[in-house]
């Protein structure tokens, strides 16, 4: 049966305040990832935030995380006439193995595209990409992401934007205080990225830090995704990629995930010794991968959730 159009909504694909800040919430993922698999709702359709249980605005902040986490994409079909949202290869994996987001390892690897993200989540791109230190306060984000986005390209974003996004990124990573009764309940509802403990608030009010160093829980099969979805991303003419690039360059492991630079040559020689995804040399100081294996970062993600090692 078709399904009606009314009131049709372009969903959201701007990078600023796309989220119309509403955090991502539990069972967001999970309700998208259904939706937009099997058909069963139309986002252009206003009507179809009943369907989901959420309201119209979440509707279109659901849309765009959906997009800034790269398990689905935008079609740019013209309106009413057809499904404005496809799964990508990495949403339909998702889909078929972790449908619920119960698995750590998807919590990790939607970190990695989310942080990786720089069209469409630019001050999380920012945030673990860009920054020369740990710890930071809102004064440095307002400063340091507002020029970032002027080098960028000829735009500006005021201030107000800033603070908006920023305050959605806090509370992407840091739990709710249940104390706040003032809050609604749909406000109390936690990312699930929160469960990976990678921001820290300061006792000191408006001073912030990364939590860098060694993220234990992260799969050897989804870090070694993520290499692979470096090199194809930024290194795909290169025979190697040097492990610093694989710490400290934007996109890597190192950076989406938090790591310090002995985790992750730690990690590089566990895929290389043990898993034999890659191959690790180090020549006069310097540590460098190699691929000696065809083989696609889906591929690997595939392995994961097949469970093969």
């Amino acid at each position: 049966m078709s399904t009606v159009i009314s009131r049709p909504i372009r969903p959201r694909t701007s990078a600023f305040v796309g989220h119309e800040t509403f955090h991502l919430r539990q069972t967001w993922l999970s309700k998208g990832l259904s939706a937009i698999g099997t058909g069963s709702v139309n986002f252009d359709d206003a009507g179809s935030h009943h369907e989901l249980g959420i309201g119209i605005n979440m509707l279109k902040s659901l849309a765009y995380w959906m997009q800034a986490t790269r398990l689905a994409r935008f079609t740019r079909v013209p309106k009413g006439q057809g499904r404005p949202f496809e799964l990508t290869d990495i949403g339909k994996l998702v889909a078929a193995h972790d449908p619920y987001i119960e698995d750590i390892g998807t919590l990790w690897l939607i970190q990695r595209e989310l942080a990786s993200n720089k069209d469409l989540a630019p001050l999380w791109y920012w945030v673990f990409n860009m920054l020369r230190t740990r710890e930071f306060t809102d004064e440095t984000v307002l400063q340091g992401y507002s020029r970032f986005i002027e080098e960028e390209g000829p735009r500006r974003i005021s201030g107000e934007t800033v603070q908006r996004d920023f305050r959605c990124l806090k509370r992407t990573y840091a739990s709710s205080s249940k104390k706040d009764r003032s809050s609604s309940r749909e406000e109390l509802l936690d990312c699930p990225l929160a469960d990976l403990n990678l921001f820290k608030n300061s006792p000191v009010p408006g001073y912030y830090s990364l939590r860098v160093g060694a993220q234990t829980t992260i799969p050897l099969l989804i870090f070694g995704y993520s290499v692979l979805r470096y090199k194809e991303a930024y290194a795909e003419e290169q025979s190697t990629v040097s492990s610093d690039d694989l710490r400290w360059a934007p996109g890597s492991p190192g950076r989406t995930f938090c790591l310090d630079s002995a985790s992750t040559l730690e990690l590089l020689e566990v895929l290389d010794t043990k898993m034999h995804l890659l191959r690790l040399t180090r020549s006069e100081g310097i540590s460098q991968v190699s691929f000696p294996t065809e083989q696609s970062a889906v591929s690997i993600l595939e392995r994961y959730y097949q469970g093969s090692v």
